[in-house]
């Protein structure tokens, strides 16, 4: 089952940075002001065929940036192109239900589930820096 409309909370437990999520709608919410960090922005994720998904930052979607991969081969089922904000350049490798597990597959969660998120930087970008988050729903 796809993951529900609505916002969710990325949270890094180390560094307490925010996202809001919005799924299931193609067009970007505005910037949702988390903290006062670079780590913000309003994007979302738009269930495509097949299980996949897309995502969305500010109205720019995966497909559209001119930079990095999205990988669809090898046992990966979803994955993005870099992300950027003023600070570095990332790649949103997997995201797993529970925990991250394997690195490799996505497992679509609930939305009352928390999932953990891998940001990793790449060697011809910046030195790898893996950084774990969770995903839950924005109730508040």
């Amino acid at each position: 089952m796809p993951l529900e409309t609505g916002l969710y909370y990325i949270e890094n437990g180390n560094d307490t940075v925010g996202i809001f999520y919005e799924l299931g709608s193609d067009t970007a919410r505005p910037p949702i002001p988390v903290f006062n960090k670079a780590d913000r922005g309003a994007w979302n994720i738009v269930h495509l065929q097949n299980g996949r998904y897309k995502i969305c930052m500010n109205g720019r979607c995966s497909e559209d940036l001119n930079s990095g991969i999205v990988l669809g081969e090898g046992g990966w089922d979803w994955a993005i192109r870099p992300m950027h904000n003023e600070h570095m350049y990332m790649f949103i490798e997997s995201i797993e239900a529970g925990t991250l597990g394997p690195p490799r597959g996505w497992t679509v969660p609930k939305p009352s589930e928390i999932c953990q998120v891998e940001l990793r930087e790449y060697p011809d970008i910046g030195p790898s820096k893996p950084q774990i988050f969770r995903i839950t729903p924005a109730n508040d």
